[in-house]
């Protein structure tokens, strides 16, 4: 086996003392080894504040990644309903303003330019498709 060789060696002063002297007179244990198991007690405590610490992060983490996967999904179901209604929107656009153009041509003739107004916003929130009068520029307002 081999004898290991610190690298610096105790100072002289040190080395000259006597073993009584390197000893505490309470328990018996030297001084240097005191010193170093003090040391080591101040390591593992900062060591177990800082493990702590790290295990309250795992936990914030997981409760976030928990969090983030809940709001995917509803991001992706609003992105599915936000489609759903777009089409049925534009369905309904679609729908009314031909109802608009046959009724200006019922009433009017052929539309030579046609504008719209806005959709009154009570057929938008009702869902209601019946148009019985016209919505034109050129001869309603």
């Amino acid at each position: 086996m081999d004898r290991h060789i610190p690298m610096h060696a105790l100072p002289e002063e040190i080395q000259k003392m006597s073993p009584e002297e390197k000893v505490c007179k309470f328990c018996g244990v030297s001084y240097l080894i005191l010193h170093e198991f003090k040391a080591m007690e101040e390591k593992v405590k900062a060591m177990e504040k800082e493990m702590k610490f790290y295990q309250g992060s795992v936990e914030r983490e997981k409760k976030l990644q928990e969090k983030l996967q809940f709001l995917s999904q509803d991001f992706e179901q609003y992105k599915i309903d936000n489609e759903s209604k777009t089409e049925r929107l534009g369905t309904y656009v679609a729908f009314t303003t031909q109802r608009l153009v046959t009724t200006h041509r019922q009433t009017h003739g052929p539309v030579t330019s046609f504008t719209l107004l806005p959709l009154p916003s009570i057929l938008v929130t009702t869902n209601l498709i019946s148009v019985s009068m016209c919505f034109c520029y050129c001869c309603c307002f």
